[in-house]
């Protein structure tokens, strides 16, 4: 038994290797007009602003898993784990956008640090974050 998100499965292969498969695979969402019809089509996105904004968000962090995944397959394996790491990450919120958590990955952004320009100092050492 396959429990699917979607009612029809589409089985995509092709005789590359297979990082090079899905890395391909995934650089089709760097395409804003091909996300933005997906984001309509499959996701049920209405509102064309949030559509146009999420669209170029997910083309910027494909860009980015995409770059740092290659940068991890490239480099050497006592430090490929870090750029992979963040390109994982980058998919992640890839992922979150098409949820239509654009919103709430905006809010998040800075990992619970905050700084608040209206209260800087004068001395760099008394800074707080």
């Amino acid at each position: 038994m396959s429990i699917l998100r979607y009612d029809e499965t589409e089985i995509i292969g092709t005789d590359l290797d297979p990082i090079e498969d899905i890395l391909n695979f995934i650089s089709t969402l760097k395409s804003t007009g091909f996300t933005s019809d997906l984001l309509r089509e499959t996701h049920g996105f209405i509102s064309s602003t949030e559509i146009k904004k999420t669209a170029k968000l997910v083309s910027l962090h494909v860009d980015n898993a995409i770059g740092l995944a290659n940068q991890g397959f490239d480099g050497p394996p006592q430090t490929s784990f870090l750029p992979l790491y963040y390109s994982t990450l980058n998919l992640s919120k890839v992922y979150l956008l098409l949820l239509g958590k654009r919103t709430d990955l905006q809010l998040n952004r800075w990992h619970g640090a905050k700084y608040s320009e209206r209260e800087m100092s004068r001395n760099f050492l008394n800074e707080k974050i």
